[in-house]
């Protein structure tokens, strides 16, 4: 009996670890914390040029830009739940994010620089209830918990990828501008994988309930 449960664990944490969902959804915090990262480690330098303004006032800015964003999390999260529905309340942020890089990676007022950047941090942060609570939907058990441990290896390469990206560009271009407007594809990679994860999964379920209907 003892041997016949280790079996069954080791085969469902086999199949957490081998599941495309599993690097679907992994591969979506990457490219979604991949923003995050390059943001939050360039934002005191990134408006400290946009403002003009000394370090305790962008300080207060960016404590702002927190409150803003955990005000998102809160409201975005609630009403994902209140009306069941994950892949948009996800998506359209992600979007979102993207159109606001691209905003301040070409803007040259910089106030309207100052601004994308907290409009992309508050959509990060009003993605991250819905988008937490997908992989609840398809790991449970035993094997869920290799399925998480897989899902965040892949994403704690993103504090390194995001900030490297940002140093990086400002080394070669001087300036901020071209690493923002290169976190588009990130932004945008992230929408596209949440949108097919959630169709899928969506679509397992119709065919599942169908199934059921025609068995009753």
């Amino acid at each position: 009996m003892a041997h016949a449960l280790i079996w069954d664990t080791a085969r469902g944490v086999l199949q957490a670890l081998m599941s495309p969902k599993v690097w679907t959804i992994g591969l979506f915090f990457f490219c979604a914390l991949t923003c995050s990262y390059a943001y939050q480690f360039s934002a005191p330098a990134m408006l400290l040029g946009a403002t003009g303004w000394s370090v305790t006032r962008v300080g207060y800015l960016v404590a702002g830009f927190g409150a803003a964003g955990a005000l998102a999390m809160l409201l975005n999260g609630a009403h994902s739940d209140r009306v069941c529905e994950r892949r948009m309340h996800i998506v359209l942020p992600c979007v979102l994010m993207a159109a606001s890089f691209l905003t301040a990676g070409w803007s040259g007022w910089g106030w309207v620089t100052a601004a994308a950047l907290g409009v992309s941090f508050v959509a990060f942060n009003a993605m991250q209830g819905p988008a937490l609570a997908v992989p609840t939907e398809f790991l449970a058990g035993r094997a869920a918990a290799a399925g998480i441990a897989a899902m965040n290896t892949i994403t704690m390469f993103s504090g390194f990828g995001g900030p490297y990206w940002m140093g990086r560009m400002k080394d070669l271009t001087g300036g901020y501008f071209a690493g923002l407007r290169g976190l588009v594809v990130p932004s945008l990679l992230a929408g596209g994988l949440m949108w097919a994860l959630t169709h899928s999964l969506e679509r397992k379920a119709v065919v599942l309930r169908r199934m059921g209907e025609e068995s009753a």
